[in-house]
């Protein structure tokens, strides 16, 4: 008879290769986990409102947190667009027709004279420009950087549940108007209007470039007056190749978190509001005064209309949560309503 002290008992070996076994897979499923961060981001917050979203948002955070820190998501979009030929995103119900040879008028009119515009954006739309609705559902491309992420994925879930409207979010993290081999964006803009013909464009840049730029074959740092010519002269290239074409919404940028690069994020938004002031079809959202304390200083938390505090800012000091995604998506959103949706509202 076998006692139990006759048995074969694993050895020290054969539990180490176990544990080691369980230690990989554990690591692999998180590293996959941090890889499709975004992914994930992305399914929770297209949950309904409420319980689910939260639910959601709470398994995937953690995966959302580190895909942000590690780099781990913007080294899989580079590896994407190298292996994919930079595909372009897509509107999220209703493609655009086929291009034909007389293809349809895509771009609202735009009349001769001269529009009042505020600073946030706004401005005095004319009867010609009201013409979308169900049945002619207004495209709008939103595309710049990561800062673009949050507010592109709470404008869509505005626009699916208006009617009457569509919208493609083309959201490339490291990326900016200071070019870095792997995203041309004046290229990708220009494949975007030949490819998709959106009606309206929503642009976010600025987060990457607190950097050095080359500018007449110089190397110059931010805060040399020829940084700020070169960036300017990308800026206005931007908003001429796409402006001219269509009607853009051109986003400036919150206040941050660090001095030092809230005075780089400053100079971007002088840029960018005076060039869009030069420019015929671009529109500066300044989202300065939006975001910042009363004091006008940096804060993570603002309270809404209710006075209850919300938490508007990510953990880095510069990304938007997707609650601060969410208010400046309802903004822009009631500004394309009032101009572009017949009546001026969406609902």
């Amino acid at each position: 008879m076998t006692t139990s002290t006759d048995r074969p008992q694993p050895t020290s070996a054969v539990r180490t290769h176990v544990l080691s076994m369980l230690g990989f897979s554990v690591v692999a499923l998180w590293l996959g986990a941090i890889a499709s961060g975004p992914s994930l981001d992305r399914w929770a917050q297209r949950k309904s409102d409420g319980t689910p979203r939260a639910i959601a948002s709470s398994v995937v955070a953690p995966a959302v947190v580190s895909a942000r820190r590690s780099g781990l998501f913007a080294l899989r979009e580079r590896i994407g667009r190298l292996v994919f030929d930079e595909a372009l995103p897509d509107f999220h119900e209703g493609d655009p027709p086929a291009i034909s040879a007389a293809p349809e008028r895509a771009t609202p009119e735009r009349p001769s004279r001269p529009r009042e515009t505020s600073a946030d954006g706004g401005t005095t739309a004319t009867s010609d420009e009201r013409r979308h609705d169900a049945r002619r559902p207004l495209r709008v491309w939103v595309a710049g950087d990561s800062m673009a992420y949050n507010l592109g994925l709470q404008l869509e879930r505005l626009a699916r549940r208006s009617g009457v409207m569509r919208v493609a979010l083309d959201a490339q993290p490291s990326t900016g108007l200071i070019d870095r081999g792997d995203v041309r964006w004046l290229d990708r803009l220009r494949t975007s209007l030949e490819q998709r013909r959106p009606h309206v464009f929503v642009l976010s840049f600025g987060a990457n470039d607190a950097d050095v730029l080359r500018h007449r074959g110089v190397v110059y740092g931010p805060g040399r007056p020829e940084w700020r010519e070169g960036y300017r002269e990308r800026a206005r290239a931007v908003m001429e190749l796409v402006g001219a074409q269509r009607p853009v919404y051109w986003l400036g940028m919150p206040v941050m978190r660090s001095p030092t690069y809230a005075q780089k994020i400053s100079v971007m938004n002088e840029v960018f509001r005076d060039e869009a002031a030069r420019v015929t079809g671009v529109r500066f959202v300044d989202t300065t005064a939006r975001f910042a304390a009363p004091d006008g200083s940096y804060s993570a938390y603002l309270a809404d209309a209710s006075g209850q505090l919300k938490l508007v800012r990510m953990e880095d000091g510069i990304h938007y949560t997707p609650e601060g995604g969410r208010w400046l998506a309802t903004h822009v959103f009631e500004l394309l309503c009032e101009r572009f949706i017949v009546g001026g509202r969406c609902q």
